[in-house]
């Protein structure tokens, strides 16, 4: 992920320097406080004193910059991923635009506590604590061997939650993408929901997904919860057996007071960076995730489709499994930079309150030959001009709803002087004598210059095209 993001190198090695002179200014700062308990008279010299105060200042000052350089390499990093995805999104990733619209804002917004927190804390982190241990094996061995055998307990702890957690992320992930998928593919399909009377049934299926993603998301807090407290407890009782240690050695006199405070003080700054690491990560779970899949969709080779399309005179035809992205991509294609010259049919086509005749026209300028030649193409010349369709799609069949459509992009298409025709399934809903008809005309279409593209599972048709993609 960091290979992706070099611009933003050096603020990192600059926000893990800031880090280890944090640490270095907790020793001095241990330092001068042990040693005016210590020495029994709470006495403290000028130049313990300006260590004192400088050493305060200076973390202080550290934790400033960090929260200002951190939130400015996020913004970085996001800034060029939000780039890069929305520079491809509609051209040759494999994923819906709800999935895109969803990982190019929630989702990389989550990235500031990884940037910004868990990769200056890591780096930080493997240089300070030898730094640490070296120090401790100096002044007092025995509290050197103890934080060298405890210390490696977090990370190992942290192996084992982070693997959890991560799956259970990813699983999170996918459930949000699938409800802003479903979500989308709703709003874009209302209409035809509400023709066939299927809207009860879409906010049950809705309501199902949202509370999958709170069940996933539930475990993912639990998860980050207990492990925040693993993490807690696993300090917490390496910092009571430093204690007891230093305690026994008091008593027998082996130890002078001023050192075990020092001990005792800095011994918690020994944990701290690596039990950092630990709640920073899990704060930056879902970003690593959502980073994750737009790394796998920029560098996805899937798409069947290049990334530029040549349109060419004649039918072609579209075909293959569902969900192969033969939809997504034709959608692509009606909003690239020949938009001007298509007329579009889309699978689930929208139709409004008002006349057979009002929903063939739209706001384009009726002309009546190209009104009868697109109701003559659709096969509607036996539904009436002047035949209703109320406010939920009702008054007419499935059937002739989507010949309504299709009248509607065949009329654009002669009214616009366009030149490419696009359609996603077209007859799915018709039977066979009335699809025959109609690629009988589509055909004839095709002949007269124009680019016509049909996406279809109806193979038997297949053979009037002069192209045929198939996509697996």
């Amino acid at each position: 992920m960091v290979a992706r993001v070099k611009p933003v190198r050096n603020w990192l090695l600059i926000l893990s320097g800031l880090g280890l002179l944090g640490g270095l200014s907790s020793v001095t700062l241990a330092y001068s406080i042990s040693s005016f308990i210590g020495n029994g008279t709470y006495s403290v010299s000028l130049g313990l004193g300006m260590a004192f105060l400088a050493s305060l200042v200076i973390k202080v000052a550290i934790a400033y910059f960090q929260d200002v350089l951190a939130n400015r390499i996020a913004s970085k990093v996001k800034a060029q991923f939000r780039s890069e995805l929305l520079s491809v999104s509609f051209k040759n990733i494999n994923a819906r635009s709800a999935e895109v619209s969803l990982l190019a804002t929630r989702g990389l917004d989550s990235l500031d506590a990884y940037f910004g927190k868990f990769l200056p804390q890591l780096v930080t982190t493997v240089l300070i604590t030898p730094i640490f241990v070296i120090l401790f094996f100096v002044v007092d061995p025995i509290s050197g061997v103890i934080l060298a055998v405890t210390i490696p307990l977090i990370p190992l702890f942290m192996i084992f939650i982070g693997l959890a957690t991560k799956t259970e992320q990813d699983r999170q992930l996918t459930s949000m993408s699938e409800m802003g998928n479903h979500f989308s593919e709703v709003i874009r399909g209302l209409g035809t929901l509400k023709l066939f009377g299927r809207i009860e049934h879409q906010r049950s299926v809705i309501t199902e997904l949202a509370e999958k993603l709170r069940q996933r998301t539930m475990k993912v807090l639990r998860i980050s919860f207990l492990s925040g407290f693993a993490l807690e407890l696993t300090a917490s009782l390496s910092v009571a057996l430093l204690a007891v240690s230093i305690g026994f050695r008091l008593l027998d006199g082996e130890m002078n007071f001023a050192l075990a405070m020092f001990i005792l003080i800095l011994a918690p700054e020994c944990y701290l960076p690596i039990r950092m690491i630990g709640s920073n990560y899990h704060a930056s779970s879902e970003g690593i995730a959502a980073a994750s899949r737009i790394m796998d969709l920029l560098e996805s080779k899937s798409n069947p489709f290049e990334e530029r399309f040549s349109f060419k005179t004649g039918l072609e035809i579209w075909t293959g499994r569902s969900g192969s992205g033969k939809s997504r991509k034709m959608e692509s294609l009606v909003f690239s930079e020949n938009s001007a010259l298509i007329s579009w049919m889309p699978q689930q086509p929208m139709l409004l309150g008002g006349t057979i005749k009002s929903n063939i026209v739209g706001s384009s300028e009726f002309v009546q030959s190209d009104y009868e030649f697109a109701k003559r193409f659709a096969a509607l010349e036996e539904v009436s001009d002047d035949q209703t369709i109320d406010d939920l799609g009702a008054g007419i069949s499935g059937g002739q709803a989507q010949r309504v459509a299709l009248a509607r992009a065949i009329y654009r298409l002669r009214n616009g002087n366009l030149s490419i025709l696009l359609l996603d399934e077209p007859t799915s809903s018709l039977d066979y004598a009335t699809a025959a008809q109609i690629w009988e005309n589509l055909v004839s279409l095709a002949n007269d210059r124009t680019s016509v593209i049909v996406i279809t599972h109806q193979l038997e048709f297949s053979e009037l095209a002069e192209r045929v993609t198939y996509v697996s």
